[in-house]
């Protein structure tokens, strides 16, 4: 949580200049899987409310990942009305075609709503916006997890998961293991005591999701340059 007084007195050094806050949900993804500590996000989120700063969550990544749809549907963001903007994808078509969706507090929506000779519009758009193929498979996803009642029943195997990870910080070299609901990294150094990584040259997490796919178990193989 040290790193938390540093972004709230970086948000009060700039406040006079920062639009917005632009953070993952819960779990920084590609930057190695690391969770944020409890309560990181929300004192952010308090913070910048204070400020009138927006704050965009990334949940691109996390949507039902953490045992629930958002990480954004929680008590202490919904009292104080962030995020201001959500983004979402990837699994909201349960990760069959790609379609991404930007949701806003309905004071930000409202502000390219007008007369249409104020030119207020959401001039942006794609190819693609509003895509029926897509829009349906995103439907049929939510109609899965809702029908099956998934996040009522993935509390357990998510608990069993981690008790299971954990042995495998006995092994040699396996530095850490983050986890938060079903986002995990397992990181592999080259020495324990002192978390020295592997050189690059070795692609030693490559040859190690190798073996894996060998016993039916995919892995994705990330190099973090810290």
């Amino acid at each position: 949580m040290d790193c938390l007084e540093d972004m709230l007195n970086l948000i009060e050094e700039h406040k006079e200049e920062l639009f917005c806050i632009i953070l993952e949900g819960g779990v920084m993804g590609s930057a190695g899987m690391i969770p944020y500590p409890n309560n990181y996000i929300e004192e952010v989120a308090r913070k910048s409310k204070e400020e009138g700063i927006l704050i965009i969550l990334d949940e691109v990544a996390t949507f039902a990942r953490l045992g629930k749809y958002l990480f954004s549907d929680n008590e202490k963001l919904k009292k104080i009305s962030k995020p201001d903007i959500i983004t979402i994808g990837k699994g909201i078509t349960g990760g069959y075609l790609p379609l991404a969706l930007t949701m806003t507090r309905e004071e930000i929506y409202s502000q390219f709503l007008g007369d249409f000779e104020e030119h207020r519009q959401f001039f942006h758009g794609h190819t693609y916006t509003g895509n029926q193929l897509l829009c349906t498979s995103a439907i049929a996803t939510l109609d899965i997890l809702e029908g099956d009642e998934v996040f009522k029943k993935i509390g357990k195997k998510i608990e069993l998961l981690h008790r299971s990870l954990d042995r495998l910080k006995e092994l040699e070299h396996v530095g850490d293991i983050r986890k938060r609901g079903f986002m995990i990294g397992i990181e592999l150094v080259k020495d324990k005591n002192n978390k020295e990584p592997y050189p690059f040259r070795e692609k030693v997490a490559y040859r190690v999701a190798e073996n894996l796919l060998k016993r039916g178990i995919y892995m994705r193989p990330i190099f973090i340059i810290q």
